[in-house]
């Protein structure tokens, strides 16, 4: 680890000195240089002795402390703390109010938007020479832009940088116009970073703003002087040469490329590409080679319907096209009940989902496995169920196969999961003999189905099409974690009440499932548990 620290360091210290050594020379040392000056009567003209002879300079120079007094003493030095604070009391307000509007702005989907995103942060790369011409002119009494819009009015415009009243509130105006854009980009990431907390993941269109632009140029030049270095491995180079390639991608923009960014639950950025023509290039990759393709899955079907993959993949005018749907060998008429909790005026929050989870794993003794489709609602509900039962409880998060071995290793554990928990992990025999989904797994938005959306001419077409099918089909993995082999016998829970009996999706979810019993009746449960389980079970 330390020999790995140190390379690391080796690594990274060209490229921090330069920054580091502008630090020091044009910051740190001037910063002392000012403070030692401060103590000396020196007027910045007279020839600068300290270094030759400094005995000399401090013998002719040196006063201590005494111009702080007179600083302190002088009516101008209030007057500087009094146009000081003029200036925080008006900039701070009207700077925190422009950059709400602008982050607002950035992360909405109204018309216009990526033209907005291109002009904001002009003003911010603009110098302030420039900066000072252009408000010269605005602020001009006689001709300028903010005088002629109030005369529209009937409302006489001051004289701005003429007046003693009017010359700080144009300052800060100024100042304003200046910095919006630069504070208004970092309240709109870190609001992106907040939802992403919040909801567990996030994605934001990647739009190609001056800033951005130069922030890839250098990241690209810096990977390719990390890869000329010497004595770099062969594996780093490749991983250094793929992600110069990945940014290279956001630098072009190609109608063809769905550009984004995702944000995980800490809020660390990963870049995404993703092709707007996926069918289009399997056609032309493999389909139109006529060359015979076997597709295989367990979820290539949505509710017992290939149309939604055969649309994904291309496949939709293919011809000659076959089906073939193997039924399962688990008998789930008799090894399987699936409950819904009985239907209720208000909607079930993490409270009262946490009472039915704790209801549900009491009746079956344990052995249950809880789905969530957020890392946020199942740390919440985890905690509102602290201390109800004597089982065993975990908490799989991102990488946490050491805790779901724990759970298989504990015999009548609960397991909180979410993520990949959802398929291609393996619970066989009695570990998992209550499945718990909270939520039905209706896909995140993000970017990519932004972009499907628009091909539907209506909202209920784009849902009937393309999220309904999604979610069969991850509802269905889902419940594949509950029977695994023929001798398993489980309870399946779905405490979404939109997949109630009554609710607008029970039909979508019913149809999505394998054939098998249901009930509203948690002595149905009990019953079930009693008549499939040996007597070990209960110990």
């Amino acid at each position: 680890m330390k020999n790995s620290r140190l390379a690391s360091w080796k690594t990274a210290l060209p490229f921090l000195l330069p920054s580091l050594a502008g630090f020091v020379v044009f910051s740190i040392i001037p910063m002392i240089m000012q403070i030692f000056v401060s103590l000396t009567s020196w007027d910045g003209l007279s020839e600068l002795t300290l270094f030759s002879d400094f005995s000399g300079f401090m013998d002719r120079f040196y006063v201590g402390i005494e111009n702080y007094k007179e600083i302190l003493t002088s009516k101008e030095f209030y007057q500087v703390i009094g146009n000081t604070l003029e200036f925080v009391i008006l900039y701070i307000p009207l700077m925190l109010i422009a950059s709400m509007i602008v982050a607002l702005i950035l992360n909405s989907h109204v018309k216009g938007v990526g033209i907005f995103r291109v002009l904001y942060y002009i003003p911010v790369i603009t110098s302030w020479v420039a900066g000072a011409l252009i408000w010269k002119w605005v602020l001009s009494p006689e001709y300028g832009a903010i005088n002629n819009i109030l005369a529209l009015f009937g409302i006489e415009g001051p004289s701005w940088l003429q007046s003693s009243k009017w010359a700080m509130p144009a300052i800060v105006l100024a100042s304003v116009w200046k910095d919006m854009g630069y504070f208004g980009l970092t309240l709109s990431f870190s609001c992106t970073q907040g939802l992403s907390k919040l909801r567990g993941k996030a994605s934001e269109p990647f739009v190609l703003t001056p800033f951005r632009r130069a922030a890839l140029i250098d990241c690209i030049a810096l990977l390719q002087n990390a890869g000329g270095l010497p004595d770099v491995p062969r594996y780093l180079l490749n991983r250094l040469g793929e992600a110069e390639s990945l940014l290279r991608l956001f630098l072009l923009e190609v109608p063809t490329r769905i550009l984004y960014i995702d944000y995980d639950a800490d809020g660390q950025p990963t870049f995404c590409a993703a092709s707007s023509r996926v069918p289009q290039l399997l056609r032309s990759a493999l389909w139109n080679t006529r060359e015979p393709a076997i597709l295989t899955s367990g979820t290539l079907a949505a509710a017992g319907d290939f149309s939604h993959t055969e649309q994904l993949l291309g496949l939709t005018t293919y011809r000659p096209l076959r089906h073939f749907r193997a039924d399962s060998p688990f008998n789930y008429k008799k090894k399987c009940l699936l409950y819904f909790p009985p239907r209720v005026k208000k909607r079930m929050d993490n409270r009262k989902m946490a009472e039915e989870i704790v209801r549900l794993v009491g009746t079956c003794h344990g052995h249950a496995l809880v789905l969530f489709t957020s890392y946020r609602q199942m740390a919440e509900v985890r905690a509102l169920t602290d201390g109800q039962w004597p089982y065993p409880t975990y908490q799989a998060w991102r990488n946490g196969g050491r805790v779901i071995q724990q759970f298989k290793e504990s015999g009548n554990g609960v397991l909180f999961a979410a993520g990949s928990c959802w398929e291609g992990i393996d619970f066989p025999g009695d570990m998992v003999s209550l499945l718990i989904i909270a939520k039905l797994p209706f896909p995140i938005p993000d970017p990519v189905s932004d972009y499907e959306r628009q091909k539907y001419s209506t909202l209920q077409e784009y849902i009937a099409v393309e999220i309904i099918p999604e979610m069969q089909k991850k509802l269905r993995q889902g419940f594949g974690r509950a029977i695994r082999t023929e001798q398993d016998s489980c309870v399946v829970a779905i405490l979404d009440e939109r997949a109630g009996i009554g609710g607008k999706y029970h039909d979508a979810a019913l149809a999505a499932l394998p054939t098998c019993p249901t009930t509203e009746k948690i002595e149905d449960v009990q019953q079930f548990i009693r008549e499939q389980k040996r007597p070990d079970y209960f110990l």
